[in-house]
Order: C-alpha cells, then structure tokens, then sequence
C-alpha cells in the first residue's frame, strides 16, 4: 500500500530514534503514523519530532499535509528549541 504524502510529510518531522518508554523499554514507530509504540509494553504516544527541525522543514510539512497533532507538537518543540 503506498504512502500518502501526508504520511510522508509527517515522517518527515519525526525522529527514527523513538527513545524509550515510561518503563525504559525502546519505543518504535507506531503503524498509526505520528504515533510511537513500546514492544513490550502497551505504552503507546505521539512519536517524538526530530530535534534537528527546522522552521522551513516544518513548513514544508504543513504545507503538504502533516497531521495537525504533530505539527502542532512539532511547532512547540522547535519554539522550546529556539527559546533556549
């Protein structure tokens, strides 16, 4: 099944190292796009923004589609970003 470019758009503001979960288990990236997901837990959340975004890159996405959620997480993390 292809990828929308929504999706794709949203990938694009996602880091691939997804970290761990509450209990320390690595996360992954969901099936749900802009989501991630623990193996061996059932700790599920919003997938974590690539800390290099930039304000063009976040853009770019919004303009092609991202999900609203994620860019919304996206703009306050690069805010945060910026502000320190």
């Amino acid at each position: 099944m292809p990828i929308s470019t929504a999706d794709r758009a949203t990938l694009s503001l996602l880091d691939p190292d997804q970290a761990v979960c509450p209990n320390g288990h690595p996360c992954r990236l969901d099936q749900r796009v802009g989501y991630r997901r623990c193996g061996m837990c059932d700790y599920r959340g919003l997938a974590l923004v690539c800390w290099e975004i930039t304000e063009s890159e976040l853009g770019r996405a919004i303009r092609r589609g991202a999900d609203p959620t994620v860019a919304a997480w996206a703009q306050s993390f690069l805010r945060d970003r910026l502000a320190n």
